[in-house]
């Protein structure tokens, strides 16, 4: 008995460019002998879609909620992907919390250092990193799921034993609505999500066509080691990775007084008017990145690139950039004097 199967898995992302992603996925088997004689196919098209994130990272400050995500995932299954196969489609969409929306930002000590930053001449800043994360913060979500009529009944009973199971384990948190919902059909549940702005706590409620079950205080899961709501400036897989998983994209960078490191740690560290070693290589053909503290206009930094016995050096003077070959002077604010 020979069986084939196959599987195509298409992934699209051109975010932030296009502000949109997109997974495609699609699995195909042959018939089983003596077991099913069709064909089984499942396909999965997931997409979701950011507004406003070119604001919140072009300038955090003056960006302006409401940011938004929107999500939408239809499965389906049965002898092909046709009209008709089984289906469960969910949509969803993310956007601040209306205490989000009331806090006076200007008034928060991190948004004032970026301003601090940005009049010195910073373009970026510890701070206005945490700031733009802030401004992207989602704390409202509202999910969709509906269902097909053919959707297998093991199915449905599986989404109803979870709904039992969160009455169960939260009956203390819960209060029960018996009023109908005219917009609720039989093959349609809505979920509304709204996480607390400064706890680890979400009320959740459960809408179905003859009551609506509301979660109060249900406490972010532990499996999350340290609680930030979802944030549309970090995709949500990096994120999970990173906070369950203990992996994380290495970053370093230097801003202000602060240097933040390889391994995820943040730390005051005024250079002063003497070079400092921030990356160096060894080797065959060595290589020395060094950086000091000056003060010249908007300019806060200057920085030398060691390449064997090569010196290039990029300093601010008289308020305006020069890099220097080897001691030679060949830029001097934006116009080349000297070419390599």
């Amino acid at each position: 008995v020979i069986v084939y199967w196959e599987m195509t898995v298409n992934f699209d992302s051109k975010f932030p460019v296009n502000d949109y992603r997109k997974l495609n996925l699609h699995y195909k088997r042959s018939a089983l002998p003596g077991f099913d004689d069709k064909t089984y196919e499942v396909c999965l098209n997931t997409e979701t879609t950011v507004n406003g994130f070119e604001a919140i990272v072009r300038d955090p400050l003056k960006a302006k909620l409401p940011a938004e995500v929107h999500y939408k995932a239809v499965l389906k299954a049965g002898q092909d992907c046709g009209s008709a196969a089984k289906e469960i489609t969910i949509t969803g969409e993310g956007t601040p919390s209306e205490e989000h929306k009331a806090v006076d930002t200007q008034k928060l000590p991190m948004y004032q250092k970026c301003e601090q930053d940005h009049t010195k001449g910073y373009e970026f800043s510890y701070a206005c990193w945490k700031v733009m994360k802030d401004q992207g913060r989602l704390g409202h979500y509202e999910f969709n799921i509906e269902y097909s009529p053919n959707v297998n009944p093991k199915v449905k009973d599986l989404i109803y034993r979870f709904y039992l199971w969160a009455r169960h384990t939260f009956y203390n948190n819960l209060q029960i609505d018996r009023t109908d919902n005219p917009t609720i059909t039989e093959n349609h549940l809505k979920i509304v999500v709204n996480a607390s702005y400064r706890h680890p706590v979400a009320d959740v409620h459960v809408y179905r066509p003859h009551e609506t079950v509301h979660y109060h205080n249900i406490f972010i899961p532990s499996v999350i080691p340290r609680y930030e709501p979802m944030t549309i400036t970090e995709p949500f897989m990096s994120r999970y990775m990173r906070r369950v998983f203990n992996y994380h994209i290495p970053m370093c960078f230097l801003s202000g007084d602060y240097v933040y490191t390889l391994d995820g740690v943040q730390y005051k560290y005024p250079l002063g008017p003497c070079y400092h070693l921030a990356v160096g290589i060894t080797g065959p053909e060595s290589i020395a990145l060094l950086f000091k503290s000056i003060v010249d206009g908007k300019f806060s930094k200057a920085m030398k690139l060691v390449v064997d016995k090569d010196i290039l050096e990029i300093k601010p003077e008289g308020g305006v950039l020069t890099i220097y070959d080897n001691g030679k002077k060949i830029l001097d604010d934006g116009k080349i004097i000297h070419k390599f």
